[in-house]
């Protein structure tokens, strides 16, 4: 017990633990050691067994990281990128308006004065007809300067529809991600909330024309992917209110960037 005083004047008190763990580990390194050996020269039979069992120890955890990588690279070739996808096909498998956003996004990029107008573009006639598709999209995020092992941390975001027939939900995926289309983007975000400090969110409405909203982004606009938290308002009752809480405590990045 004399161990006990002296952590508690070195570091105050003992949170989160208590004798029950060193019993355990009294059980796993002294009794099944001694189990193990043939009751002569037990020290360094008990070494040997704790090392053996150490060495299977970082073994399993190897196979069960390789495997999981494994996991990941299979589902990756199966799921390859898709060329020359029709556009009626894409709108169908992603359930989305994606001709209607296709065609403002390339308005956007011609000369001033060639822009055509809001009420002529539905009807304007694209030169293409198929386009080339990727579920997933990989990059570096930034080090900002304080990472504890030096490591870059990667980052990926997948848009990958089901594969029912008109591209069920239940088996599709689309990450959420932060665009900053200008540098004064940060400007833009609300003030977070008093209690839990993570910025309110709400999913825009459709207009008159019955458009689900949207937008086509350039990749290098998509800064991170993110973590949406439902958040109900007391009076209103989900989905009627989609209002959802960015949450800044996903990971390290995240806390960094999003605070």
């Amino acid at each position: 017990m004399h161990h006990y005083a002296e952590c508690i004047q070195n570091f105050g008190t003992t949170n989160n633990y208590n004798t029950e763990m060193f019993e355990c580990f009294h059980i796993d390194y002294a009794k099944e050691g001694w189990r193990a050996t043939n009751l002569r020269d037990e020290l360094l039979q008990m070494i040997q067994w704790l090392s053996r069992q150490e060495k299977v120890a970082i073994f399993e955890t190897y196979l069960k990281d390789y495997h999981s990588t494994e996991v990941e690279r299979e589902q990756e070739e199966q799921d390859p990128e898709s060329p020359s996808q029709p556009l009626s096909s894409i709108i169908s498998k992603h359930r989305c308006p994606f001709l209607h956003h296709l065609r403002v996004y390339l308005n956007r990029l011609l000369p001033r004065g060639e822009a055509i107008s809001c009420i002529q573009l539905p009807h304007a006639r694209l030169l293409f007809h198929q386009l080339d598709v990727w579920h997933t999209f990989k990059f570096s995020l930034d080090t900002l300067g304080n990472d504890v092992d030096g490591q870059e941390e990667i980052d990926s975001v997948r848009a990958k529809p089901g594969k029912g027939r008109a591209g069920d939900v239940g088996d599709g995926r689309f990450d959420v991600v932060v665009v900053a289309q200008s540098d004064k983007a940060e400007n833009i975000l609300a003030y977070p909330g008093y209690h839990h400090n993570m910025y309110s969110v709400t999913k825009a409405i459709g207009q008159n024309n019955n458009i689900v909203p949207g937008d086509i982004v350039s990749l290098s606009t998509i800064h991170q992917s993110c973590h949406l938290i439902s958040h109900l308002d007391p009076n209103i009752s989900w989905p009627s209110s989609w209002n959802f809480l960015l949450n800044n405590w996903s990971s390290k990045f995240a806390y960094q960037t999003l605070w």
